[in-house]
Order: structure tokens, then sequence, then C-alpha cells
């Protein structure tokens, strides 16, 4: 928005006519200027907390009503660093409204329908996102406080437990949410709806991105990024409401760093807008189970990340440095492995049983360090075994993750990481035996290469072979022009083809 130069250079707190020029001053004289009390901060954090235009309204600055907003909005500071403390819990809509478009009420399902689908939420996917209060979020609270909220929980379980409704209610959900966004509704429920929605969104969806940019704006309208002072209520329901509000803030903080590392894109929230996660969450362990311990591990990835990334853009080439530095990264991600998943003195509660995914993502991120430091030296053997080693920690990570479901009902950005592990051994690995072997054919490495080469070759015949869904395709005719697809495993098998010196020599000769 543009505006008068001359008004830029004015200081608000001194009288006007102060700093103005000798004709002004002239004419002061006569007319004495009115006395305007200036707000002092604490009478700022007082407006801000009556709840002065908490929904941004700018028509209440062009026509202010409230008297906080007469005399504190043009002297107001350009960063209000105040919490306004109307909007610390969230506010419910029209009754009228909600039931309208509540789903029960539709009778897309019915109520008891929904008491399991959201019993089955809790238990299977809240887990993993993180967001919601078990013995808060209940069928009736839901119902009665945010119905985006309630019909997103509704197709996320039914996503995984009821199929049949599951695009009735991601329709509804979807469309509540886009009325929600446009109307310009900031509460608690909207923020947790596009998270839940984003977490388990269509690998092809392109608006994660934005969407939680949007929350994040949220968040920030309603002062989530000032930490709380004042202790929890001492009623049970007023304090869950408490830390809803600020589990969700930590919990789009999560969002925040994953997607801004995923598409390589800056982050939002500063790191002194969010408090130490695992001294919050250790500080209601008296209202009983909860996902926050596993919210606080997360944190704590997220922040070993951001020094990851810090490093990865500083400007220093010294590559002993760059070695030290990740070294140290990895140190603590060893720590924090210690700290979380030990049989001996877990932390309290924290089922490091049931935390296979963090684990996972931890496992990866320790990968991740391995990979770099090969990339500068890539044939050193060393680094080559300390890759191979992370990579057989994820392995067996993934394999309980298919054995107990979670590997079905994970993020997408998650499984990201499977992908990532395929490309290491493929790329990574293959290539720097074969390049450490050079023209020799009886070390080790060239028996490893070998190795790795018939492996991915019997992964494409057995794949080509147990795939029957392209036969019917094809016998069918269901896909017009399915014939003329190129066949990719054939295609990976041909890259993998070994030179016909190498075919010759017997594996068993050398192990």
């Amino acid at each position: 928005m543009a505006m008068n130069g001359s008004m830029m250079n004015i200081d608000p707190t001194q009288p006007f006519g102060a700093n103005s020029d000798p004709a002004m001053s002239a004419y002061t004289k006569d007319k004495p200027i009115p006395h305007v009390e200036l707000t002092s901060p604490r009478q700022s954090l007082e407006a801000e907390g009556s709840g002065a235009n908490k929904d941004l309204d700018l028509s209440e600055y062009l026509d202010p009503a409230d008297p906080a907003l007469q005399v504190s909005g043009p002297n107001a500071p350009f960063f209000v660093n105040y919490p306004a403390r109307t909007t610390r819990r969230e506010r419910s809509g029209s009754p009228s409204a909600m039931n309208r478009d509540d789903p029960v009420s539709l009778m897309i399902l019915s109520e008891i329908e929904a008491m399991s689908m959201v019993q089955l939420f809790h238990e299977r996917l809240n887990p993993l996102v993180a967001v919601l209060d078990a013995k808060l979020h209940t069928v009736q609270y839901l119902r009665s406080t945010s119905t985006v909220l309630f019909s997103t929980v509704l197709a996320m379980a039914a996503r995984f437990g009821r199929s049949d409704l599951h695009n009735l209610l991601l329709s509804h959900a979807q469309t509540l949410l886009d009325r929600a966004i446009t109307s310009g509704l900031s509460e608690v429920g909207v923020v947790q709806a596009i998270m839940i929605l984003t977490y388990w969104k269509n690998p092809a969806d392109t608006s994660a991105w934005r969407k939680i940019g949007i929350a994040l704006r949220i968040g920030y309208q309603l002062y989530w990024h000032i930490p709380r002072t004042e202790p929890l209520p001492q009623d049970e329901l007023a304090a869950r409401k408490v830390l809803n509000v600020e589990r969700t803030w930590m919990c789009l903080f999560c969002f925040d760093r994953g997607l801004s590392q995923m598409y390589g894109l800056p982050t939002t929230i500063q790191l002194n807008h969010i408090k130490d996660a695992d001294s919050w969450a250790r500080d209601h362990l008296y209202l009983g189970p909860s996902v926050d311990m596993h919210l606080a591990s997360s944190i704590e990835l997220c922040k070993l990340k951001d020094q990851w990334r810090a490093i990865c853009e500083s400007d220093v080439s010294f590559s002993a440095y760059t070695d030290a530095a990740l070294e140290s990264v990895h140190a603590q991600c060893e720590a924090s492995v210690r700290k979380w998943w030990t049989k001996q003195l877990p932390p309290p509660g924290f089922d490091y049983e049931k935390e296979h995914v963090g684990l996972w993502a931890v496992l990866d991120f320790m990968l991740i360090l391995k990979r770099h430091r090969l990339e500068v030296a890539p044939t050193d053997p060393a680094r080559i075994d300390a890759c191979l080693s992370d990579a057989s920690r994820v392995a067996d990570e993934i394999d309980i993750l298919a054995d107990n479901g979670d590997l079905e009902i994970m993020q997408d950005t998650s499984s990201c990481m499977a992908s990532a592990l395929c490309v290491l051994l493929r790329k990574r690995v293959l290539v720097a035996y074969t390049r450490a072997s050079g023209p020799e054919v009886n070390t080790a490495t060239a028996y490893v290469a070998r190795f790795f080469r018939r492996t991915l070759r019997a992964i494409g015949t057995e794949s080509r072979v147990a795939s029957p869904l392209r036969e019917q395709l094809i016998s069918g005719n269901m896909i017009a022009g399915v014939e003329e697809q190129p066949d990719f495993m054939l295609q990976l098998q041909e890259l993998m083809r070994m030179p016909e010196e190498v075919v010759g020599q017997n594996d068993d000769d050398y192990w």
C-alpha cells in the first residue's frame, strides 16, 4: 500500500508539530493542537487482548467503533508482538450453519457410524499426524465446534475403514474447507482440517504448500506464535482447549519444515516462535496419554534438519569443516535415537515400540548425512559401508511398518524416503562399487557390483511375471496404446546388463 513520504518521518512519540517546519510551528502557537493520549506497549497488549479486530477486518480501521482501536490503531507499532487473549481458544461457529452442514444431520452416515470412525481416527491415524486430543475431540465436541474438522476426520477415517463413504465425505469436507477459507474464517478447526487433509492427500495433489501457507497465516493472525507464560487452567477441559491450540501450532511447525525440506523452499515459522516441545509435553503428562511426546520427538528432528540446512547453505567450502559439522549433526541424531527409542529408560508418555515411523525418519536423515559424505569421497570403502549400514537399519524399519500396517497409512512425503533409498542403492552404491572395481573382475568390489546387477535383474524378471494387471489391461484392451508403452523393467534390465567378460566369472569361486 502506497503512503505519502512525508508521513513516514513523523515521530509518533512527540506532540504533533515538534518535528515540523517553522511555518507550521507558528501556526500551532495560535491554534493549539488537542492533546491525544498515546498508548504504551502494555496498553497495546490490552487492546489486542480485548479482541479488537481479531479478524483483521480493515473496515474496523476505516470506521473504528472500538475505543481500543481509536486510540491504539494509528499509533500501533508495525509488528505487534503481544498475544490476543481472546483468541487462545477456538470460537464456535453458527449453530444453524453447523447443523445444516453436519454429515450426520445430512444423513450421510449415522451417529453410531460416526462414533466408530472417530474412534478409528484416534486409534490409528492421529498417532501419525499428532494434531488432535482423543479426550477432547469427541464426536459431540467436534460437531459442536467445527463442522469442517468433523467432516475431515470422518473422511480420512473412511479412507481406511469405510471406502464406500470416503469420496462423498472427502468432497463434503473439501467443500466446507474451501468455503471457510474463502470467507476468511480463522479458527483452530480450520487449521487442523487443512493439516489432516494435507497429510493424507493424493500424491499428485499440488496444493499442499499453499494450503499449509494459509494455515500458517491463520496461526500468526491468532497470535499462536506468542508462547504462553501463565500456567494451564485448573479445569481439565479448559486446559485441554489451551493445549489444543498449542499442539496445533507445533504440528504446523513440523508441516512447515517437512514441506520446506521436500520442495526446497523457505521456511515460515521462526525458531523463536516455537517453545521447547519436550518441556511443553512433559509439563502436562498428568492429563494422561496423548500424542504430544511424539510431537516433541518430531520437532527435535526438524531442528536437527535445520542445522543440516544451514550447513548446506553456508558459504564455507572447507571440506574438513563440513565433515566435522556433518559428524556433529549425525552424533546428535544418534543421541536422539538413544533418548527416544530405548528399552532401558524410555521417556514418559512415549511408546517407542509404536513409533517406528519416527524412527524411520531419523534413520533416513542419518542416511542422508552419510550419503553427503559419500559424495565427497565416492570410492572410500569406509563411507560406502557406513551408508550400507544405515540403509540396512532403514530396511528393517520398513519391514516392521509393513507388518504393523503403518506403511499403508503413512504420509506420502514420508514414503518418499523409500524411493530415495532405492536411488541410493542403485545410483550411489552400485556406481561406487563399479567405479572402485575399475577394469578388475576378481576384486571384492567387482563381485559386489555384479551382485547388485543380478539382484536388480531378478527384481525386474519377478516384477514382470507377477504383474497380472498389465496382462489384463493388454488382453482386455482397456487402455488405448498400452502395447506401445515402453517396458520400464526391460529397460532397467538392459541398463543393468553385465559385460560379456564379466558374465563368465563365477562368484562362488570368490566366496
